[in-house]
């Protein structure tokens, strides 16, 4: 979020940003509107679930969603600690253009017990520099795109890797 909100102000991007995320909506409303979605509110996540946010969510329409997981079952599903996050990411992507996974290099070694997008669903992962080789050429051999971020860089660079 960090990062959208540094290329916003860089390239004067005029973007609508729909969350459910307490943490996601702080960083980017004083540089645009953010439009929160609702629901039953999960301290634990900062986030908001449930009927209500999956109503909203089925009435919008976006060119692009980004969605994260905790986990990654054997590089090919990606995983999630609950019912209620995975119902939400997946009407978000269906609902979307394009779906991005926002994951860190260790999700790629773990796995939560709640599958819900299989690698071959997304347009592009984005993870950081420290992913494991053998993950990145599996990930390669699904035809996804990866983008790997130096996220130790005082700015974050960028590196896609096809």
């Amino acid at each position: 979020c960090a990062e959208l909100v540094h290329r916003i102000k860089k390239n004067k991007l005029n973007v609508k940003i729909y969350t459910n995320s307490l943490a996601n909506l702080e960083l980017p409303s004083p540089h645009l509107p953010v439009y929160l979605v609702g629901g039953e509110y999960r301290a634990n996540r900062k986030d908001f679930c449930g009927y209500m946010t999956e109503q909203a969510l089925k009435g919008l329409y976006f060119t692009k969603s980004f969605v994260g997981a905790d986990g990654c079952a054997q590089g090919k599903q990606f995983t999630t600690t609950d019912f209620e996050t995975a119902q939400r990411n997946q009407i978000a992507m269906s609902n979307s253009e394009k779906s991005f996974m926002l994951v860190d290099s260790s999700k790629f070694s773990t796995m939560a017990h709640v599958a819900y997008a299989p690698v071959q669903t997304l347009d592009t992962i984005i993870t950081d520099d420290e992913i494991n080789p053998d993950t990145l050429q599996q990930l390669k051999q699904q035809d996804v795109r990866v983008i790997c971020v130096n996220a130790q860089a005082s700015a974050c660079t960028m590196k896609i890797v096809d």
